[in-house]
C-alpha cells in the first residue's frame, strides 16, 4: 500500500511524432496528463472503496497520486478486468465511507470522493466503479480520460482530447456520457498549480488572466472549427473509443516549454445529469531531452477512433 503524497507535479512526454493530415503537415507532441476527478456516489449504496482500472498490466503511479477522503491506494497488477485476454491494473482508493447524495445536484463532502493520479504509462482508462468491501456496486462510472496534444509547428496549437472510458458503455450500451461547463486555461506559470490544488476548492477566478474560450477541434484538423463551446453546452458521447477534441488556443513559442501549463475543468454528465467533475493539467511542452521521435500517422487508430 502507498500513502497519500502531495508531491509536486512531474511531467514526462509520452509520444512525439509526425502526422500528415488532409490540411498539411504538422508536428504533434502528446502528453499523458495528471487527471483529477470528483465522483458522486449514485450507486444507491454506501461505498467504501473506489476502483479505477487502466489498460497497462504493469502500471504503477508510485507516489504520484492524491485523494480525499480516501487515504490509501492499493495497486493490483495483471488482472483481466475487461475480459479481453490481456491483463489490466486496478487502482483501489480506500479508507473512507462515501454515502449516496441526499441532494444529487448539491453533493456534500461525505458524498464525494476525489482521486488524482499521473497517468503516464497507464495506456488509458478501462473503467471505474464503486465497491463495498471489495465488491462492485452499481454500474461503471462515466470516468473521463484525456490526452493533451501540442502542435509546435502549427504556431503552437493546444488541443485536449476528451474520452469516456469504455467500461461505462459496456455496462449499459444505451447510455450517453460527456461534459458541460468546459473551461480552459493556458500559459499558466507551472509554479502556480500543483496536484493538490485540482479540486472543487480551486477558485478559477484567480486564473482569469489565463482563461480562454474553448472551441471544438477536428474535423478539418488542424486548429479550431470556429465553433465555441459555450457555458451550459452539453457534449454527449454515445459510444466508446471516440474522443471529443477541444481546441484551447494558439500560443507563442515562448510559452511552449515546461514552465507553462494548460488546464481544462469540466462537469461530467451521465444521460445529461451531472455526476462529478474533471480536472486536467499538463505542460505546454516537455523538456527537449525527453523527446522520442515516432511516426503517429497511425496513433489515433491505435489509441481510439477519430469521430
Amino acid at each position: 500500500m502507498m500513502r497519500r503524497s502531495l508531491m509536486g507535479l512531474s511531467f514526462v512526454v509520452v509520444l512525439v511524432g509526425l502526422s500528415w493530415p488532409a490540411m498539411g503537415q504538422f508536428w504533434s507532441i502528446y502528453h499523458d496528463p495528471w487527471l483529477n476527478w470528483d465522483f458522486w456516489n449514485f450507486s444507491g449504496q454506501v461505498a467504501n472503496d473506489l476502483d479505477i482500472v487502466v489498460e497497462n498490466a504493469n502500471y504503477n503511479p508510485g507516489l504520484n497520486w492524491w485523494s480525499n477522503p480516501f487515504n490509501t491506494l492499493t495497486v493490483t497488477n495483471n488482472i483481466d478486468v475487461d475480459n479481453d485476454g490481456d491483463g489490466d491494473t486496478i487502482l483501489r482508493y480506500s479508507g473512507a465511507v462515501i454515502n449516496p447524495p441526499v441532494n444529487p445536484l448539491n453533493p456534500q463532502p461525505n458524498e464525494v470522493a476525489h482521486g488524482g493520479v499521473y497517468t503516464k504509462g497507464s495506456d488509458g482508462i478501462v473503467t471505474a466503479y464503486w465497491t463495498k468491501d471489495g465488491a462492485k456496486i452499481g454500474n461503471a462510472l462515466a470516468i473521463s480520460y484525456e490526452l493533451t496534444e501540442i502542435r509546435p509547428s502549427d504556431s503552437g496549437e493546444i488541443h485536449m482530447q476528451l474520452i469516456i472510458a469504455p467500461g461505462f458503455y459496456a455496462d449499459d450500451p444505451s447510455e450517453q456520457a460527456g461534459w458541460t461547463e468546459i473551461r480552459t486555461f493556458r500559459n499558466i506559470p507551472a509554479s502556480l498549480l500543483g496536484l493538490g490544488n485540482l479540486n472543487r476548492d480551486l477558485n478559477l477566478s484567480t486564473l482569469s488572466a489565463y482563461e480562454v474560450t474553448p472551441y471544438r477541434g477536428q474535423p478539418g484538423i488542424p486548429g479550431s472549427t470556429g465553433v465555441p463551446i459555450l457555458p451550459g453546452v452539453q457534449i454527449l458521447r454515445g459510444e466508446p473509443d471516440s474522443f471529443f477534441d477541444v481546441y484551447l488556443d494558439t500560443v507563442e513559442e515562448e510559452y511552449l516549454n515546461p514552465n507553462y501549463e494548460a488546464l481544462l475543468v469540466a462537469t461530467v454528465l451521465n444521460q445529461g445529469t451531472p455526476v462529478g467533475m474533471f480536472w486536467n493539467l499538463n505542460p505546454q511542452s516537455p523538456e527537449p531531452g525527453t523527446l522520442a521521435l515516432l511516426s503517429v500517422g497511425g496513433l489515433a487508430l491505435i489509441r481510439r477512433r477519430r469521430k
